[in-house]
This record gives C-alpha cells, sequence and structure tokens, in this order.
C-alpha cells in the first residue's frame, strides 16, 4: 500500500478471499464502512492513530483472530462505527486505539471467541450493546481515569465475565459512576 494512503474506501475490500495479512501505513486515517467485510483477513496492523473504522468495517471476517495498533497517537477525537468487528468469530483479543473516543455500539456481537477486550484510555462514550459479544468474555480492561459514558447494556455481565478491570487510582469514581458493575471490578495496577 502506498506509504501516503489516506483511506481505504467503503467496501474496498469486501469479500475479498485472497487477502490474508495487512498492515495499514500510518498515513492511514480512516477505514470506510464496511471495507472489509466478508473477506478473509487474518491479521491487521492499523495505525493508532486512526480517526474512523466505519460502521461493519471487519463485519464477517470470519477468520481475522489478530488486530494490533502501532505508532504514535496524536488525536483523541475518534470513532469506531456500529458493528465494526461484529461476526469475528475466531477473534480472541481486542485492543481499541487511544486515538478513539467512542464507540458507537453494537462493536462485537456474535465475536464468540473473544475473551479480552482493552479499551483505549480516551474512549469518553460506549454506545448501546457496545461491549456484548453474545458469548464469554472474561475480561475487559479500562484504561482511562474517567470512566466513559455508557449506554444500554453496555456489557452483560454473569459468570463468564469474571472481571472489569480499572486502574486502582480511579476505581471509587468508577464504583460511584457505574454501581451495578462494581462487585465485578478489580484494580488495574
Amino acid at each position: 500500500m502506498p506509504e501516503n494512503l489516506m483511506r481505504i474506501s467503503s467496501h474496498a475490500f469486501s469479500g475479498t478471499m485472497n487477502l490474508i495479512s495487512l498492515v495499514l501505513p500510518s498515513s492511514v486515517a480512516e477505514i470506510g464502512s464496511s471495507a472489509f467485510k466478508s473477506s478473509s483477513l487474518e491479521t491487521i496492523v492499523i495505525p493508532e492513530n486512526i480517526s474512523v473504522i466505519g460502521n461493519n468495517a471487519f463485519y464477517g471476517c470470519r477468520n481475522l483472530t489478530e488486530m494490533n495498533c502501532t505508532g504514535p497517537s496524536s488525536h483523541t477525537s475518534g470513532k469506531i462505527g456500529i458493528g465494526a468487528f461484529e461476526g469475528c468469530s475466531r477473534l480472541e483479543t481486542l485492543r481499541f486505539p487511544d486515538s478513539i473516543s467512542e464507540l458507537e455500539g453494537w462493536t462485537v456481537i456474535g465475536c464468540k471467541s473473544l475473551k479480552e477486550i482493552s479499551v483505549g484510555k480516551n474512549v469518553r462514550k460506549i454506545g448501546d450493546y457496545g461491549l456484548v459479544t453474545n458469548h464469554p468474555v472474561k475480561k475487559i480492561i479500562f484504561t482511562s481515569a474517567i470512566p466513559p459514558e455508557l449506554g444500554s447494556n453496555v456489557f452483560i455481565l454473569g459468570e463468564e465475565l469474571t472481571s472489569i478491570i480499572v486502574p486502582s487510582e480511579s476505581a471509587d469514581i468508577y464504583v460511584n459512576q457505574w454501581p451495578a458493575y462494581s462487585k465485578h471490578m478489580a484494580l488495574l495496577i
């Protein structure tokens, strides 16, 4: 990919069956809606500085096991669209970039192998069903000193979710803002 590429267009690689691994250049600021939808992508490295991951960007990427972020982040106003990782059934861990401030919702529905989610330190809002997979997730890690505003049913608590990990210096703030989830909280040292 060209080093000056700024955007992956909507549907650019949708349904592509010979795409296995991809490293996006640091210049990429946006991944359009359904850009990789139902492709054979297994691993992707995106820039930490990404501004937009569009609606359904990776929807139905059943072979996707890994998404990594690389490079510095110079802004904190990015967003991840509705259903961006929906149906990525082999994805095991997911770390949202620090450039992201909002998860619009329904982000990881159907990610049945997902065991750990790490929410970037600048996420301020998580939309309805934002971290619900409909399958067991063991751990959700929050690194922000300020708890994000939560939409409806952001995560479903059950026996499978063993811990919501929050920064130790902000534990009281999280407990006060999210009292329904306090018994599941553990401290990030």
